[in-house]
């Protein structure tokens, strides 16, 4: 019986550990979708920066502000999801810990 438990712990494990790395490829998409936009942002940063400073006027513009605004909100987001992942990784890890741990005591007790 124990190496039924310790099967149905593994399998059990399996199950969640390719459901973790589903979930984990939507977050890495989630953060790399962020990146990119923030990307974006600073790029049209740059050329508005850059065609103010060629038309003499080195201030900053409500237009470049609002893309600062929308790099701050990207990397705020970023960081959201990075923390999210790591919480669900290290959840999941300790829920297959568990099992296996279960399974293990199970098959103490049934030697004993």
């Amino acid at each position: 019986m124990g190496f039924l438990d310790k099967a149905r712990a593994g399998l059990s494990n399996a199950g969640n550990r390719i459901n973790q790395e589903g979930e984990e490829a939507s977050y890495n998409s989630k953060i790399y979708d962020q990146k990119k936009a923030k990307e974006k942002a600073l790029a049209e940063v740059g050329e508005k920066l850059y065609a103010s400073y060629k038309e003499g006027k080195a201030e900053i513009t409500v237009e470049v502000k609002e893309l600062f605004e929308k790099a701050k909100t990207c990397e705020a987001e970023i960081e959201k999801l990075e923390k999210e992942k790591q919480e669900m990784i290290e959840k999941a890890k300790a829920e297959r810990q568990e099992r296996r741990d279960a399974a293990n005591a199970a098959d103490e007790e049934k030697k004993e």
